[in-house]
C-alpha cells in the first residue's frame, strides 16, 4: 500500500491577534520565540511587503543599525524552515506567506462590511466575538499602540453600526446586544448610550432607555463635567412621553393615566444614575459577559 503524500502548501497556517499571539497550522499550537512573535505580529500589521531595515528599526528602536539589523537576522533564522511557512523572505522586503489567515483582518473585514454595506447585512450572520476583543492589550510595543486605538476606533463603529442595522431589522435583543458591547468598550462615548436608547424605545422598553440616559448622563457628569447632548435629552423626551389611552370595546370608560408625569420619569432617569459604584458595576458585568 502507498504512502499518503500530504501536500505541505494545503496546510493552513493561521495568525491570531486577538486577543492574545499565537500560531497555529491546521488547528495546531506552532511555538515561536518571543521575537519571532514580535516580528510576525509586525508583518501582520502592515500592508504588504516591509524592507528589512524597516522591520529592524521598529523592533529595535534603541540599537544601532548594524545591531538591529543582525537580531533581524537571528530572529528569521529561528523561525520554523519546514513548511508550511509563516513568513517568506524572497526579494526585497519580508511579508507573511501567501495563504496566511490573520485574525485581525477578518475582524476588519466584518466592520467594514457593517460600515459600508450596513443595510444589506444580515445582524444574525455577524460574529461579536470578534467586534468586542482588543489588540494584543497585554502587549506595550509603541509601534503597536496606533494599531491598537485605529482597531478599537473600527470596533466601535462596527457595534453601533450593528447595533442601528439589528434595530432596523427588528432584531431587538441584537441590537441591545451590540449596543451594550459597545457601551462597555468605551462607557464615556455617548453615541453609543444614544445607539442603545434607541434600541430599547424600538422594542418599547422605555424604562430601559429612561435608565441608559441615567447612566450616560452620570457618567459624563461625574468624569468629564458635562451634560448629555440635546440628541439625547430628545430620546429622553420621546421616552417619557405620555402616552393616549388605548380604547377597548365593551369595558366602559377608559383608564385615566398613570400620576406618574414627565417629571417623574425624569426623576428615573436621574435615581438610576446616581450612585457610581453600581453604575460601574453594572459596566464590569458587561465586560464579564464579553
Amino acid at each position: 500500500m502507498g504512502r499518503t503524500v500530504v501536500d505541505e502548501r494545503s496546510r493552513q497556517v493561521e495568525v491570531h491577534l486577538l486577543p492574545r499571539f499565537s500560531v497555529t497550522v491546521d488547528g495546531r499550537h506552532l511555538p515561536l520565540k518571543p521575537r519571532s512573535e514580535r516580528m510576525v505580529t509586525l508583518l501582520a500589521l502592515g500592508p504588504g511587503p516591509l524592507r528589512r531595515a524597516t522591520v529592524a528599526s521598529r523592533l529595535w528602536p534603541d540599537a544601532p543599525a548594524e545591531r538591529a539589523m543582525a537580531s533581524l537576522r537571528t530572529t528569521l533564522w529561528n523561525l520554523p524552515k519546514d513548511p508550511p511557512l509563516v513568513v517568506q523572505t524572497g526579494g526585497p522586503g519580508i511579508e507573511l506567506a501567501g495563504g496566511v489567515r490573520v485574525d485581525l483582518w477578518e475582524a476588519i473585514r466584518e466592520a467594514h462590511a457593517l460600515l459600508d454595506d450596513h443595510p444589506r447585512c444580515d445582524p444574525s450572520e455577524v460574529s461579536l466575538d470578534t467586534l468586542t476583543v482588543e489588540l494584543l492589550p497585554d502587549w506595550d510595543d509603541d509601534w503597536l499602540l496606533v494599531e491598537r486605538e485605529r482597531f478599537r476606533q473600527l470596533r466601535l463603529l462596527g457595534l453601533e453600526a450593528l447595533c442601528m442595522v439589528a434595530s432596523d431589522n427588528g432584531a431587538y435583543a441584537r441590537a441591545v446586544e451590540a449596543g451594550l458591547a459597545a457601551v462597555a468598550c468605551e462607557p464615556l462615548r455617548e453615541r453609543a448610550h444614544r445607539l442603545l436608547m434607541e434600541a430599547h424605545l424600538a422594542a418599547g422598553n422605555r424604562h430601559e432607555a429612561i435608565r441608559q440616559f441615567g447612566l450616560c448622563a452620570a457618567l459624563l457628569r461625574d468624569e468629564l463635567g458635562l451634560d448629555p447632548s440635546q440628541e439625547m435629552v430628545r430620546l429622553l423626551d420621546r421616552a417619557t412621553a405620555r402616552r393616549p389611552p388605548v380604547r377597548r370595546p365593551c369595558q366602559g370608560a377608559p383608564r385615566e393615566p398613570r400620576a406618574a408625569d414627565q417629571a417623574g420619569f425624569r426623576a428615573l432617569a436621574v435615581d438610576a444614575g446616581r450612585d457610581i459604584d453600581d453604575r460601574r458595576a453594572d459596566i464590569s458585568l458587561v465586560h464579564a459577559m464579553d
